[in-house]
């Protein structure tokens, strides 16, 4: 197709039928016409256009820059109204041509360059905004992190200082917040004697005050029996825990003396280092799940005591531990 301006003269091409718009076009309705026809006409549009049509589209481009500029349209017509119906050779030797051709070129580049300038600042902006974006979401995630990081830090502190009373018992369970003392007593089942209440209660008080006695069932396999012993004090459960029971010397001289003779031990049935930590199966649970795992605070500070001072003493001797008993109603 063309490749000058020198074929466009030569060949009275019409640069408004080129881009098919009147002669009295305006510019807009000029950039709208050039629009429609190089983006059909374009190459990255259409890979497959003949070289006819890759011609097409460069003459499309020449006759908008034409069209678009005012000074170049007169100067275009002038040059029409000289040359039209000359020679080839004239023409191909024509100064004003040359001029007008090196004219369109420079326009070509300088559209170029500034194309090219858009285009760098087009990704420079993209790019600035895609490195904000990632600082944004950083500092979400970083304040998201921290948040979690100081929620779990609370649970651990909370977890750290918790105690039995912070537990999610049912609101069924009734609790009656007074300490007991409980030993958990072990005598030889006899056929003879009748071991009841009464006489468990009046044996063990020589310990000191027994609050309530608790038979419990027995099997018939069973040489043993056991019984549930409620102390007043946690000092008079440690004596009767600690007490040798092969010897009768507390109860020489009583009417109980054959009846103790068939005890064998007393243990401290609650608490840490009881065989339970309360007489309520369910509560047990609870507190074994969320208290087991924890070394007693109150344990852990009598043994660095004990640690610093080097000096061994015997439980009797020792401060006393409040225990952590609990009467469930």
């Amino acid at each position: 197709m063309v490749k000058s301006v020198r074929l466009l003269i030569e060949r009275d091409i019409n640069v408004h039928q080129v881009l098919q718009v009147p002669k009295n076009a305006t510019t807009e309705q000029i950039k709208q016409a050039y629009q429609k026809q190089a983006l059909y006409y374009q190459p990255a549009m259409q890979a497959k256009l003949s070289s006819q049509a890759r011609g097409r589209f460069n003459l499309v481009q020449m006759c908008y820059r034409i069209l678009s500029n005012p000074s170049l349209l007169k100067e275009y017509k002038a040059l029409v109204r000289d040359l039209k119906g000359k020679p080839a050779k004239i023409l191909k030797k024509s100064v004003a041509i040359k001029n007008f051709q090196r004219k369109l070129r420079e326009i070509e580049l300088s559209e170029q360059a500034e194309a090219a300038k858009k285009l760098k600042m087009r990704l420079l902006g993209a790019q600035q905004r895609r490195s904000s974006t990632n600082i944004e979401q950083l500092q979400e995630e970083g304040i998201e992190k921290r948040r979690v990081f100081e929620k779990e830090r609370i649970a651990r502190e909370r977890n750290a200082n918790r105690s039995i009373y912070d537990l999610p018992l049912p609101e069924k369970l009734q609790l009656d917040t007074r300490r007991l003392y409980t030993g958990r007593l072990e005598y030889k089942s006899s056929y003879d004697m009748d071991m009841d209440e009464s006489v468990i209660r009046k044996i063990m008080s020589t310990f000191g005050e027994v609050e309530q006695v608790e038979l419990l069932e027995a099997t018939t396999d069973d040489e043993c029996v056991c019984a549930l012993v409620e102390f007043g004090e946690m000092k008079v459960l440690d004596a009767a825990a600690e007490y040798n029971y092969s010897s009768l010397r507390r109860w020489e001289g009583t009417d109980v003396q054959q009846f103790a003779s068939l005890l064998r031990s007393c243990k401290k049935s609650f608490g840490p280092t009881g065989a339970d930590w309360t007489n309520n199966a369910t509560v047990n649970a609870v507190l074994t799940q969320y208290l087991q795992p924890v070394p007693d605070r109150n344990e852990v500070a009598f043994e660095t005591l004990s640690n610093s001072v080097k000096t061994p003493f015997s439980q009797s001797e020792a401060p006393p531990i409040r225990s952590r008993h609990l009467q469930l109603g």
